[in-house]
């Protein structure tokens, strides 16, 4: 992976216009980001699983 790190601050923008309906094109532009990564920032989201339950 080469090239600039994602700032939260490009991420969240980024959600923010897949949020308003945008197309990833249009909000990879928007956050300044290629729409290779955003594609990887909606996965990320997905892949979260929830903190396990020790009870």
């Amino acid at each position: 992976m080469s090239g600039k790190h994602i700032t939260h601050l490009q991420e969240s923008l980024y959600m923010k216009s897949r949020q308003a309906g945008y197309s990833q094109e249009t909000s990879a532009a928007k956050a300044d980001i290629s729409v290779r990564s955003g594609r990887r920032v909606e996965k990320d989201l997905v892949a979260v699983s929830p903190p396990p339950d020790w009870t």
